[in-house]
This record gives C-alpha cells, sequence and structure tokens, in this order.
C-alpha cells in the first residue's frame, strides 16, 4: 500500500506509469486512489521496484506490498523466487483522513 500526499495524487500516478514492472494502475473509489500490479522476474526484483523506485516518488507516504499466494480461479499456486513473480500494490491518499480531522 502507498500512502500520499494530498495533492500528489496525479503526479504520483504518473510516474508510476512509466516504472518498469508496472503492468496496471487503476484508480479507486473509496479508502485506497489506487491499485497498482507489479511484475518482474523475482521476489528480489519486485522489492527492488517498491524500494528503488516506488518509495522514493516525492509524495509516496508510506508502503505495504501484498503478494499473491495463488490465484484462486485456477488453482494454481503463484510462482516462486526464481520464476516470474507479481505483486499488488494498493495506493491510498491521506485526504480522507485529513478531511475528517478537519471537520
Amino acid at each position: 500500500m502507498l500512502n500520499v500526499d494530498v495533492g500528489k495524487e496525479e503526479e504520483v500516478f504518473a510516474e508510476l506509469r512509466k516504472t518498469e514492472g508496472v503492468t496496471e494502475l487503476n484508480q479507486l473509489f473509496g479508502v485506497y486512489d489506487a491499485i497498482v500490479m507489479l511484475e518482474a522476474e523475482s521476489t528480489e526484483a519486485l522489492r527492488t521496484i517498491l524500494q528503488a523506485r516506488m518509495r522514493k516518488l516525492d509524495g509516496v507516504r508510506s508502503t505495504l506490498m501484498l503478494m499473491a499466494a495463488s490465484d484462486v480461479s485456477t488453482g494454481q499456486a503463484k510462482p516462486g523466487a526464481d520464476e516470474e513473480s507479481s505483486g499488488y500494490q494498493t495506493i491510498s491518499s491521506a485526504s480522507q483522513d485529513r478531511s475528517s480531522a478537519e471537520a
């Protein structure tokens, strides 16, 4: 998960669209602003994308990565660290928290 500074959402989304390994970026309504699908050759490569690129984007406050263990639609296990790996990254904005605190 990413927490994004209020007003930085579009800037962060634009940078994420250019980030190697990002295969999907979907904006959401509700608590989170977006979900990002990442793909890489290994779990270590996913970690590198997250640490070296996503966490360093201006406007990103914090991150939490979720990795799929299996694809329940097919019943297949997800690949291990030596094969292609994928992870989901959700992005949230502090705007709801701040607006609640200001009310």
